[in-house]
């Protein structure tokens, strides 16, 4: 039998009853027999032992048959996002200041108020080590002051192929992403200008397991979406009567995204 079609599994220590002790890689799994080549071996051969004579193993491949789907939620910091480009925005039109409070201490602006970046992921292994699936990201839903009063909200929704390694503990997911965008300005409780927006783009998403077992996990993750487009917000004026004016113009803004945190899930 060639060993060029088996795929790898994972590779693992082996312990027979005699005592002997193989670096193996781990080709196939079936309910009662493991198969396996020698590490480095040239030969070709093919070697079979039951459970029972399986002593030690750091990583059991068995569930990934088992237990091919998996259902993960998490939550994360946003590094790059709406938030952080509003108020960039803020600073350059002049609007960075320190505000003193009546009771002490100091404000300064503009400042940000965002929810933490939340996702729901669905996944069904093909294979060993590649999958498919989604991601339903909730990027950032929130609002910055010191200018004019900015609301935000994000969705992204990505359909993701994803790739393993050996030992199934690291992975990288791909995927072209759909990402949904809303900016309001608001002032009084009164909305001045709502902007809804599209954008494609393509997701990133990587991730490293410390928790594994069969029927549940924890992984930390890093997430990037890079939009093909950038998107035009504004312009945002004045709603002084006496001094109407342009307090921020019509800007482009990219709508990346990176997120970094931890995500945990159930297989089934």
């Amino acid at each position: 039998m060639s060993l060029i079609s088996q795929p790898l599994i994972a590779q693992d220590l082996l312990k027979f009853d005699n005592g002997e002790i193989l670096n193996v890689n781990i080709l196939m799994v079936y309910p009662q027999k493991l198969t396996y080549t020698i590490w480095g071996d040239t030969s070709n051969t093919v070697y079979k032992v039951t459970k029972k004579e399986l002593a030690y193993h750091r990583f059991d491949p068995q569930k990934i048959f088992k237990r091919p789907i998996s259902f993960a939620f998490s939550a994360g910091v946003s590094l790059l996002g709406p938030a952080t480009q509003l108020m960039s925005i803020n600073r350059k039109n002049g609007f960075e200041r320190t505000v003193r409070s009546w009771f002490g201490g100091e404000k300064s602006y503009p400042y940000k108020v965002a929810s933490p970046p939340l996702a729901f992921e669905f996944e069904r292994l093909i294979s060993p080590n590649k999958g498919w699936g989604f991601i339903l990201d909730i990027g950032s839903i929130g609002y910055v002051e010191g200018g004019p009063d900015i609301h935000f909200s994000r969705f992204i929704f990505t359909p993701t192929y994803s790739m393993y390694n050996r030992s199934q503990m690291t992975r990288l997911s791909i995927g072209p992403s759909i990402q949904y965008a809303d900016f309001r300005h608001i002032e009084s409780g009164k909305v001045l200008l709502s902007q809804d927006v599209i954008r494609l783009g393509v997701n990133i998403h990587g991730s490293a397991a410390f928790h594994e077992r069969e029927k549940d996990f924890v992984r930390i993750f890093a997430s990037l979406n890079i939009p093909i487009q950038n998107v035009k917000i504004g312009p945002y004026p004045s709603t002084s009567s006496t001094n109407p004016r342009e307090l921020i113009p019509q800007t482009r803004i990219w709508l990346q995204y990176f997120a970094i945190g931890l995500q945990m899930g159930i297989r089934k």
